[in-house]
């Protein structure tokens, strides 16, 4: 009972994290678009976008699923065959997909911009929903503002997750200890 109580915290994450995955508020900003590798290799692309008055370049709010709100850790590095199409879903509501990073395997960053301004007139989805990807050659080296946005270390969505997964163990440890609780006691109707 006393290890129930103290995830007890943790279960309530579970229950926000449970009814976010179905909130109407937060699959009413989920958006998809494609990138289509018409190249003739392999790149990797990088979608980004920029947050506030500064424009500070962050990945994209990644959703695992087009009707569910299941945060998906950020990455980087999607590679694309060539030929080949992905598909991605974001929420767009607090970050302005801006630019696309894509490189070759042994090459640096190149920017593809989406059509929409860093920091003016922000937080919309861009008019396109497939970008194509062809010479890479004049696109314009991403700078360091762009470098920026490159994921780090993504084990935050998975933490979160993990430590929900955790609060589930809450009311399992509960309702199992009430019902140890009431095995143990004598029956009322045994005269004892």
């Amino acid at each position: 009972m006393l290890v129930a109580i103290l995830l007890s915290p943790l279960f309530l994450l579970t229950l926000v994290i449970g009814s976010n995955v179905v909130n109407p508020m937060a699959l009413a900003f989920l958006t998809t678009f494609e990138v289509e590798n018409k190249t003739d290799e392999e790149i990797f692309v990088t979608p980004i976008g920029a947050v506030g008055q500064n424009g500070h370049r962050h990945t994209l709010p990644y959703s695992a699923s087009t009707c569910l709100y299941i945060m998906a850790p950020s990455s980087a590095d999607y590679p694309i065959t060539p030929g080949g199409l992905r598909e991605f879903t974001y929420d767009w509501d607090d970050i302005q997909f801006s630019e696309i990073l894509v490189r070759r395997a042994s090459e640096d960053y190149r920017v593809i911009p989406t059509g929409l301004h860093p920091t003016e007139n922000q937080y919309r989805r861009p008019e396109k929903t497939r970008f194509e990807i062809g010479d890479l050659e004049s696109a314009p080296l991403a700078k360091e503002q762009h470098l920026a946005a490159l994921p780090s270390n993504s084990t935050r969505i998975w933490t979160i997750y993990l430590l929900a997964v955790l609060g589930l163990a809450s009311p399992v440890l509960f309702f199992k200890a009430l019902r140890m609780k009431y095995e143990a006691e004598p029956d009322a109707g045994d005269g004892r």
